[in-house]
């Protein structure tokens, strides 16, 4: 899973501290220069749900920021398209609980 930040590289530092600071496990991949801002992207092996909401709050607090998540190849927009991505790690964790055979 890739989550891709647009902004100056100042503010993606801080929400590098604020995933870190969250407890979300990441590998910076690269940075990609565009006008006005900057995307910058990092990988992460697992997203729960409870992170994905934090992240959610950070960005509708930080004004100027942009942050998309991609999994299994769709783009999601972490404002726009927070209930579908959402709904896709629900069902992404059911599933997950099922194989190890957890049952509620």
């Amino acid at each position: 899973m890739i989550i891709e930040f647009s902004g100056a590289e100042a503010e993606f530092k801080t929400f590098l501290g604020y995933l870190k600071g969250i407890g979300v496990d990441y590998k910076y991949l690269h940075r990609r220069s565009t006008e006005p801002s900057t995307t910058f992207s990092v990988e992460t092996s697992h997203l729960d749900l409870i992170s994905l909401g934090l992240i959610r709050n950070y960005v509708e607090r930080e004004r100027g920021v942009e942050v998309r998540v991609i999994l299994d190849g769709k783009r999601y927009d972490m404002v726009r398209d927070y209930e579908s991505l959402h709904q896709r790690l629900k069902e992404m964790e059911e599933t997950d609980k099922l194989v190890r055979g957890y049952h509620p």
